[in-house]
């Protein structure tokens, strides 16, 4: 019997959730994903007008995993950067040849598509790729099946490197998958694992196909909507495009608790329009995180994070978990 699992990892600030959501049995798991999971069968972290996340998956048997996207802590004062004149937007792509992410353990066909991928995701932290026959705790459901292990530089704006980590692995799932390559059963990074690989083939991808310049479009007009400055757009394609886009705004808690909804409902949803992940940073004129998104689907696993600074968090409440002794946070500053 399938049974719909929700794991969810609960960060500091609490109002911080991070979710894997997929279908699977007890067993499928991997022990070290085991300890790591906190199982919850309600509570989805999401934006008014949004389908919750458990719409995003369509129907895949998987193992239940944990997705880890962390929260970026003080440090993420310095991730605003100020962009050029004329469109905010970069295409992100970098040819194969020039790719500086390193690559191990691979067959010449799977080096090739990684450099691939890498290459049309762009600039990325990734510092090492390493693809391995699976260790202790998982058990794939293929033979010859192969773990990808990815090894992040160290940065303060650690959900990013999360995301791209998963947009990553994904889409070297799906390419080896198209190509007859060896199956790749889960990936790695130094903090976590998730499962990608499950008993039966992927149903098909029945969202509608998008284009770069739609989304630049739609994200454009959200901020300007909203009120928020684009600092920096960028829009990859690893497998379908994915965008990240950082966005500036001078009173933080009055767009939190008014406006950060325009922006987001302006922007196509991922559950409906086939594009592989949307990374959303918020900062205000310092700098300083405000509020954080990180969405990625894949045709195995989808999952994401969001959250608000924590003396913000009252100005755009999402469902908090926590312990008895927890403090509520404080009220938000604007009405």
């Amino acid at each position: 019997m399938r049974t719909l699992a929700h794991a969810c990892v609960l960060r500091v600030p609490p109002v911080l959730m991070v979710c894997a959501f997929g279908y699977g049995s007890p067993w499928q798991r991997s022990e070290r994903a085991d300890r790591r999971l906190l199982l919850l069968r309600t509570g989805l972290v999401t934006w008014p007008g949004r389908i919750p996340y458990e719409t995003l998956m369509r129907g895949r048997v998987i193992p239940l995993a944990l997705l880890a996207l962390v929260l970026p802590g003080c440090g993420a004062e310095t991730q605003s950067s100020h962009g050029g004149e004329g469109s905010p937007t970069a295409v992100t792509t970098v040819d194969p040849a020039d790719v500086t992410t390193k690559i191990v353990g691979t067959t010449p066909k799977q080096e090739a598509v990684l450099g691939e991928i890498l290459g049309a995701l762009g600039e990325t932290v990734i510092e090492e790729i390493r693809v391995a026959p699976p260790g202790d705790g998982w058990t794939p459901f293929r033979p010859h099946s192969v773990v990808i292990h990815l090894k992040t530089a160290k940065t303060e704006e650690s959900a990013r490197a999360g995301w791209e980590t998963a947009l990553v692995a994904e889409a070297f799932e799906a390419r080896s998958r198209e190509l007859h390559l060896q199956p790749v059963a889960a990936y790695e990074t130094a903090s976590d694992g998730v499962a990608l690989d499950g008993p039966d083939e992927p149903e098909p991808d029945e969202r509608k196909p998008i284009t770069r310049k739609e989304i630049e479009s739609a994200i454009v007009s959200g901020a300007k909507a909203s009120g928020a400055e684009i600092v920096t757009l960028r829009i990859g394609q690893p497998r379908h495009f994915a965008a990240a886009v950082t966005l500036r705004v001078d009173d933080p808690a009055s767009f939190l608790k008014h406006r950060l909804h325009t922006f987001l409902e302006a922007v196509p949803s991922l559950s409906t329009r086939q594009y592989d992940g949307l990374y959303v940073l918020v900062n205000d004129r310092k700098g300083k995180y405000v509020w954080l998104s990180a969405e990625t689907v894949g045709e195995t696993i989808s999952g994401g994070t969001a959250g608000a600074r924590p003396d913000l968090e009252a100005c755009y409440p999402t469902l908090r978990l926590g312990g008895p002794d927890d403090k509520p946070p404080p009220p938000c500053p604007v009405d």
